[in-house]
């Protein structure tokens, strides 16, 4: 089941450089935020990918579970059809709304 994952170190530089080498679902305009003195982006990521995250943390890099996610083909059940910005609501998600 997929999960929604935030991972955070305290520098950008660690962040990016632990990031690089995982195949992670980062959204399709993934950022960091800075929060408390640290950087923080949220990723989905497989139970099998959690597991290996997990196994691969050094210094001080750490990984929090947000919340379980719905399957793929419950997620496109939820999908509404028309132009989600009418109504003034931004689209929930992962990735920078515009």
């Amino acid at each position: 089941m997929p999960k929604k994952l935030r991972i955070d170190a305290p520098s950008l530089e660690e962040l990016r450089d632990f990031l690089s080498v995982t195949e992670l679902d980062m959204g399709c305009r993934p950022f960091a935020r800075k929060r408390n003195e640290r950087f923080a982006v949220d990723v989905v990521a497989e139970d099998a990918d959690l597991g290996r995250l997990t196994a691969r943390i050094a210094s001080d890099i750490r990984i929090e579970v947000l919340e379980d996610l719905p399957p793929p083909q419950a997620k496109l059940r939820m999908t509404q059809p028309g132009n989600r910005y009418l109504h003034g609501q931004l689209p929930t998600g992962l990735g920078k709304k515009e």
